[in-house]
């Protein structure tokens, strides 16, 4: 009878073979594998697999001493308290200490480039990839070195092989991404823009549809580099069955953990998809005024009349309503609400309206067949006067609006000074509370 491999879900179920770990080889991997017998005569037996005998010359050319330490004295090959040799706990400190050199020469000769290539385009590509540069070329310094010359025990392979596998995979993976950013951000050239103006509506899609495919592709880049890092090692395949009797465990605790992020990237690209908020778009949030300046990942910065960032969560932001000016016909109605006394002309006071919306700039009035006075309800201290300021766009409709009640205060005190008569409510604070 044919017995699965021992990394498959059999735990506590008599197996004749074991996988213990599965080294690389320069052509195929090679695995440590103990088989039960039982030898005529006697109990059974766990021993060392043929194929795993086999292997042991080859084992030992790949992951036996290296140059370097054979040419070492005896005591510095000798074992420490932490079962690391004596040059080992010299000589990685030294490796980190070199990798580190080597990264700062990347730095600079990156730095160097950038400041000497003619091309705009290709200085902000320089700039942008120095960091990936750096991480990249020191892993593969610390790869290479260990392979030809500092060839560590098992303790630290097992550790330093992964570790070196997933910086450079994603220092690649990093070096893409801020390339492709530069590159759109050349295309499209959407900073250098003023996205808040009524006629760039085309440009606001676009820098919001931009900003929802970088989100798209830095998740498939770090999917991609996921992939690649576990194909790449056999930590996970050495595991065997500790990971498969753990993985219930670890994907609910990662998911319990990764659950507000995962909610936030999708609102974010639910935002770009429905446009119900676009960048530069302004809009009415919790009662601020605010442009939306950016989509990120997981917030959602707005930039607030007075010049102050408000950072919302993505998820809050979609689930609370929220007034956009934008969305849609670009003009609006802006209404200047004022108190005024019974006594008050209301036609003398259209046409003193009239004079502040001539006297407004051309840009910021919409249709001035809107533009109306109204008389919109009354109580005991006065009457509510609203008085209607078509905009021409939604993002200098507030400052239309104040423009506007300030005009219509200095007409409201002409009128009452040349009638001789009262147009706001006297009352007392207590009254007017």
């Amino acid at each position: 009878m044919r017995h699965p491999p021992s990394d498959t879900a059999m735990a506590g179920t008599p197996r004749k073979s074991l996988l213990l770990w599965t080294l690389d080889m320069d052509d195929y991997p090679a695995s440590i594998r103990l088989n039960r017998i039982k030898p005529e005569g006697g109990d059974p037996v766990w021993v060392f697999s043929r194929h795993t005998v086999q292997n042991i010359p080859r084992l030992y050319t790949r992951y036996g001493p290296g140059r370097l330490e054979t040419m070492l004295p005896d005591v510095l090959t000798e074992n420490t308290v932490v079962d690391l040799a004596l040059w080992e706990l010299i000589g990685l400190p030294v490796l980190i200490a070199l990798a580190i050199y080597v990264a700062r020469l990347v730095w600079l000769l990156t730095g160097w480039i950038a400041e000497r290539v003619p091309s705009q385009l290709a200085r902000q590509i320089f700039r942008s990839v120095r960091g990936p540069a750096c991480v990249g070329v020191s892993t593969l310094f610390v790869m290479v070195v260990e392979a030809k010359i500092f060839s560590f025990s098992a303790e630290l392979t097992t550790v330093l092989v992964p570790t070196a596998w997933l910086g450079l995979i994603g220092a690649g993976l990093w070096f893409v991404v801020n390339c492709v950013e530069v590159i759109l951000d050349h295309l499209t050239q959407v900073e250098e823009t003023d996205l808040t103006l009524k006629e760039e509506v085309h440009k606001r899609t676009t820098a919001t549809r931009i900003s929802a495919a970088r989100r798209v592709f830095v998740v498939a880049v770090v999917l991609v580099g996921g992939g690649i890092f576990l194909s790449q090692t056999n930590v996970f395949q050495n595991l065997g069955l500790t990971l498969l009797g753990t993985a219930g465990a670890v994907t609910l605790v990662l998911g319990f953990a990764a659950r507000s992020i995962l909610s936030n990237i999708m609102s974010s690209l639910q935002i770009a998809l429905n446009g119900s908020a676009k960048i530069g778009d302004r809009i009415v949030f919790n009662d601020a005024l605010c442009h939306v300046e950016r989509i990120h990942f997981t917030y959602v910065q707005l930039r607030d009349w007075d010049g102050t960032r408000l950072v919302v969560p993505v998820t809050e932001f979609v689930s609370t309503p929220f007034k956009n000016w934008t969305m849609q016909e670009p003009e609006m109605l802006r209404i200047v609400k004022i108190k005024l006394s019974h006594t008050a002309d209301v036609d003398a006071l259209r046409d003193a309206f009239d004079k502040v919306i001539d006297a407004l700039d051309e840009k910021y009035v919409g249709n001035r067949d809107d533009v109306c006075v109204r008389v919109a309800g009354q109580d005991v201290l006065g009457k509510d006067v609203w008085f209607l300021v078509p905009c021409a766009d939604p993002n200098t409709s507030w400052e239309a609006a104040c423009d506007a009640r300030e005009g219509i205060m200095a007409e409201i005190h002409k009128l009452a000074e040349k009638e001789g008569v009262d147009y706001f409510p006297q009352a007392t604070a207590a009254e007017a509370s």
